[in-house]
């Protein structure tokens, strides 16, 4: 029997292949350190594109709004103009209503006539010696008296209806109009009333915008208007339309 007798000195097989193995971890490693960067970096790229399609909705979505906001402030715009002119429109009614119903209030009963006397039997006068009839010297004819009417505002835009002006002033009459001789031309001037001047300066630009000039306008609603020369009207028709626009002040 044989017995195999080892040198110390040589080296065995197992401590010489373990170096063989190592490079193949490496690139093991490597490798999937490569896959696991690509799968990243794919990643990156694809919540990248989510976000920047995610921006640009979100920009189109503003954009729309935008539009949106300016289309409704448009029609908000419109919808108070159409309500400011419908106010005027109902005041103007109201105004003619008044009118009307004034118009159609019944006259005063006449009084009746008293009994006739009883018949007395006549009396003799006494014999009067007659007096020569002296004439009334002729007295030059007394000039025509200038009426004077009053108006809420110039519901016709450049003039004033005939219909609609008042006899006697209010706390809205703004106007006060003086109609000449001829009963076709006149003068008018903003009313001295404290109520109407007030009423008149709530919306200086409507009613005393077509109707008067003036320099430059207060900014408080306390001010007190002065005509400095009265506007001049002329009819026509059933308007009394505005001729020279009268010239105001403020103060």
């Amino acid at each position: 029997m044989q017995h195999w007798i080892l040198d110390a000195t040589v080296p065995t097989t197992s401590t010489s292949s373990a170096p063989s193995w190592l490079p193949y971890v490496i690139a093991g490693v490597a490798i999937l350190a490569l896959i696991y960067l690509y799968l990243e970096n794919k990643k990156l790229k694809a919540g990248k594109e989510h976000y920047k399609s995610r921006s640009h909705k979100f920009d189109i979505e503003l954009q729309q709004k935008a539009q949106i906001i300016a289309t409704l402030t448009s029609q908000k715009d419109k919808l108070e103009r159409e309500l400011a002119d419908s106010e005027l429109d109902r005041k103007s009614l109201e105004d003619r209503l008044k009118s009307l119903e004034v118009k159609k209030v019944p006259p005063k009963a006449a009084p009746q006539p008293a009994a006739p006397p009883v018949a007395t039997p006549p009396v003799a006068a006494p014999a009067v010696t007659a007096k020569p009839v002296l004439k009334p010297a002729a007295q030059p004819p007394k000039p025509p008296i200038a009426k004077v009417k009053y108006a809420r505002y110039a519901d016709m835009g450049d003039g004033f209806s005939n219909a609609e002006l008042l006899d006697r002033p209010d706390g809205e009459t703004i106007f006060e109009l003086t109609i000449g001789a001829n009963n076709n031309t006149g003068e008018y001037k903003i009313a001295s009333n404290p109520d109407a001047q007030h009423y008149a300066l709530s919306n200086a630009q409507y009613f005393l915008g077509k109707t008067c000039q003036y320099d430059s306008f207060p900014s408080g609603s306390n001010a007190v208007i002065k005509t400095d020369k009265p506007g001049t009207v002329k009819l026509t028709g059933g308007k009394w339309t505005i001729v020279n626009p009268a010239k105001i002040s403020f103060s």
